[in-house]
């Protein structure tokens, strides 16, 4: 677990999971009603970029395209695409 959250439990003892690659980017979250959320990501470490989120129940799937300037365009699996730019401090 290298000092990684892996798991968190709610009140009623509902617990999720969490799993890592070894430069500590979250993979997968697993919720305790079995929805489970990947990512894929460029990159290693802290210059990792998502550039795909989706889920195990199919109403999810988003492509994320990333340039230089601080513009990432997410696609949506629905056609749709909203477009966010960031300033250097990824605000």
């Amino acid at each position: 677990d290298a000092g990684q959250l892996i798991g968190a439990a709610n009140p009623l003892q509902e617990t999720e999971h969490y799993r890592y690659d070894a430069d500590h980017v979250i993979q997968e979250r697993q919720l305790a009603g079995g929805a489970t959320f990947y990512w894929e990501w460029q990159h290693r470490g802290k210059q990792a970029r998502c550039i795909r989120h989706w889920n195990n129940f199919g109403q999810m799937h988003a492509r994320y395209e990333w340039d230089d300037a601080g513009t990432v365009t997410v696609h949506h699996q629905d056609g749709s695409r909203q477009i966010y730019e960031h300033d250097s401090n990824a605000r």
